[in-house]
């Protein structure tokens, strides 16, 4: 994640993950009965953990999808955070 935050012009956190991969279709919706369904392109499933391990195809598409405002809004279902703070 930390190779995502710096390189896209929003905050980007733990909490962004798991909305953006299901957006992108990475991983399925929370409701979905086979969480182990996740697209083997871009992340592998470790049953044992119940968790998925995300790949470099992954990073590098939620930056392509994320450098702008309103695709990020989107994706992680909130308003972009500018890491950007202003002049007093």
């Amino acid at each position: 994640m930390a190779e995502v935050d710096t390189s896209i012009p929003w905050r980007f956190n733990a909490s962004d993950l798991a909305p953006a991969t299901r957006a992108l279709k990475i991983r399925p919706g929370a409701d979905a009965p086979d969480q182990a369904a996740a697209d083997p392109l871009y992340c592998e499933r470790v049953p044992a953990a119940k968790l998925n391990l995300y790949n470099q195809a992954c990073l590098d598409r939620l930056v392509a999808e994320s450098t702008d405002a309103e695709p990020f809004r989107e994706l992680v279902g909130r308003p972009p955070t500018s890491k950007i703070t202003p002049a007093q």
